[in-house]
């Protein structure tokens, strides 16, 4: 069963990553967006031996969140599509804190000094080119990002695995993909930018929801 969910969950992403690159039939990409999510929680659900229902409503907001974001031309629909992921990130957060083991201070110190360094410079680029109204509610959403980052980074270096590697991976694709999705939205739309966010994103989920799956949590 496990490996149906994840083969449709694969079929879904090439479906929809074929409408996004390809722009054609239009209509392709739209439907398949708000399926990607709930095929993942199907994945989740079947794999995980003891399941969190923090991730399961991590994914929940996600789907709202991508519903929200199809055609993202709409500053309302775009602000609630930043609230949605918000608390998306939140509960990965909340996830995180049951993995994490005794880090120490100095890798503590470290890794918050290393995302703030990398939230300052994003924060300071992008508010270059994206309106002033939008500055609290990107900068909010940042915020927690940066925390799933080093709550996974805290993660990796307390509870080494090839699982919560490939968590740290995938927090790492949501900030690419974060970032490319402003630069589109609000700087210069590209021809496959789009397509990018998209990949991303999807990596980004699949990685860390096939890594939690496996490494547990609350």
């Amino acid at each position: 069963m496990d490996k149906l969910f994840l083969c449709l969950f694969i079929l879904l992403s090439i479906v929809h990553l074929y409408g996004c690159y390809f722009r054609k039939p239009k209509l392709l990409a739209p439907v398949t967006k708000p399926l990607l999510m709930p095929a993942l929680l199907l994945c989740y659900l079947a794999i995980s031996p003891a399941y969190s229902y923090y991730v399961i409503v991590a994914l929940v907001f996600a789907t709202i969140g991508d519903a929200f974001l199809i055609g993202h031309s709409n500053p309302t629909m775009l602000r609630l599509g930043l609230a949605s992921f918000f608390l998306m990130q939140l509960c990965y957060v909340l996830n995180f804190f049951s993995l994490v083991g005794e880090p120490g201070m100095t890798l503590m110190f470290l890794t918050v000094v290393c995302y703030v360094s990398v939230y300052g410079i994003a924060i300071t680029f992008l508010f270059s080119f994206v309106p002033k109204r939008y500055h609290f509610s990107i900068a909010i959403y940042m915020i927690s990002i940066s925390m799933v980052g080093v709550m996974a980074l805290l993660t990796f270096f307390t509870n080494f695995s090839n699982w919560t590697g490939l968590i740290l991976f995938g927090s790492g694709m949501f900030i690419c993909s974060d970032f490319i999705l402003c630069m589109e939205y609000f700087k210069e739309r590209t021809r496959y930018g789009h397509f990018i966010v998209m990949a991303t994103y999807i990596i980004a989920q699949i990685c860390i929801v096939m890594g939690l799956a496996n490494v547990g949590g609350i």
